[in-house]
């Protein structure tokens, strides 16, 4: 399933738990991982959620400068396509460059 950027709405679809010992991201609703499709460390690749599987595509880690990043892709940042904020804009891995679009605010709850 595809990730893109929609206004906040409270559903469980834009809920997700940390799991610390395995480093995915797991949204609520469906228990699928965060996950840079076929691992791909290069500019652009995509980000979708993925059945759980443990691999390198799906740890990630939160770093302070707000960045969430691959842990086998350091130098890239969960980005969101450039820098839009419309509806449906596709989430997807860029270089790391500090900017707004690759900021990232946790909530607990």
């Amino acid at each position: 399933t595809n990730i893109h950027l929609w206004d906040v709405n409270g559903s469980d679809a834009q809920i997700f738990h940390y799991h610390f010992d395995s480093k995915a991201i797991v949204n609520v609703k469906c228990n699928k991982a965060i996950d840079i499709s076929r691992f791909q460390c290069h500019d652009g690749a995509n980000i979708w959620l993925w059945k759980r599987n443990g691999s390198g595509a799906q740890k990630l880690s939160f770093y302070n400068d707000m960045t969430i990043r691959s842990a086998g892709c350091e130098n890239k940042a969960i980005d969101i396509y450039k820098a839009a904020s419309d509806n449906e804009t596709n989430i997807l891995s860029w270089s790391k460059h500090g900017n707004a679009n690759q900021k990232w605010q946790i909530k607990y709850i």
